[in-house]
């Protein structure tokens, strides 16, 4: 939808504005569902839920469409193999695709061990917990604030091969987590990277795919992007019982210096 409706100047900003949306919404959703709980009967619950549907079902009916609606010329084989026909044609757009796919698996690798780590080690009881986990949504909103003015300073290759970079750095700083302290640290960064990383990536499939095929593009390379977090997830916990979760974190942040380091050899710090 923001491919149809929004100047390719302004995606950046477009994006940056839904994740700024999106991310405090997660932040205080849990704070309302604390709220609906404390009612007296959970079919109360149910029903704000279902208004909150309904609201949200008459407020997209009343968007206008001005684009000019493709018709299909083939099936669905043929549509799908015109959607990957694009995307490998795009080089620096498939590069990025494939990198993705080991940047969400060593991203998956440490969400699945933080809250393992703040339980199992930092003795963190659930209040403790839930505070500390929305530190990485403040800092997904400094991150949703910043972006922009980055995007308008330096190529946007530059900042995706930054965002790797700094990612790594967040990882490896619960290698030495000894307290909630450096917890907060890591997750405060890898909130206010990620956000940053995923709206340029977000960004780019948007400005160099034409708005006919977006769908398609975003479908095929959103499902490559999680082929790697189930066994990565997967692996973390072997490998936390056998090494502890030390050597996980650890792990994802050595993963993210050596995408940096293909990054850089791809020549995809040159994007514009």
């Amino acid at each position: 939808m923001i491919k149809q409706v929004v100047p390719t100047p302004l995606l950046t900003s477009a994006n940056t504005r839904f994740s700024f949306m999106s991310t405090f919404i997660e932040i205080m959703g849990p704070a309302i569902t604390g709220f609906i709980l404390l009612l007296s009967s959970l079919h109360s619950g149910l029903l704000i839920t279902g208004i909150a549907y309904l609201l949200a079902w008459i407020a997209i009916s009343l968007l206008e469409r001005n684009d000019v609606s493709v018709k299909s010329t083939g099936g669905f084989w043929q549509e799908f193999k015109a959607g990957w026909k694009e995307l490998l044609g795009n080089r620096p757009l498939w590069l990025i695709t494939l990198l993705v796919i080991f940047l969400n698996a060593t991203s998956g690798m440490y969400d699945a061990m933080i809250i393992f780590f703040a339980k199992d080690h930092l003795r963190l009881d659930n209040s403790e917990l839930g505070l500390v986990l929305s530190v990485a949504g403040v800092g997904g909103l400094l991150g949703s604030s910043v972006v922009a003015r980055l995007r308008r300073r330096f190529p946007i290759g530059k900042i995706m091969g930054m965002t790797i970079l700094l990612l790594g750095v967040s990882y490896f700083l619960m290698v030495f987590a000894s307290s909630a302290w450096v917890l907060c640290l890591s997750l405060f960064l890898t909130g206010l990277i990620s956000t940053i990383e995923n709206i340029c990536i977000w960004t780019f499939r948007q400005e160099t795919t034409p708005a006919h095929m977006i769908g398609r593009i975003s479908g095929i390379t959103g499902s490559i992007f999680k082929l790697g977090i189930v066994f990565s997830i997967y692996g973390s916990g072997w490998m936390t019982l056998l090494l502890g979760p030390w050597i996980v974190f650890l792990t994802a942040a050595v993963g993210n210096v050596v995408i940096f380091l293909v990054y850089r050899r791809l020549s995809l710090w040159r994007l514009g």
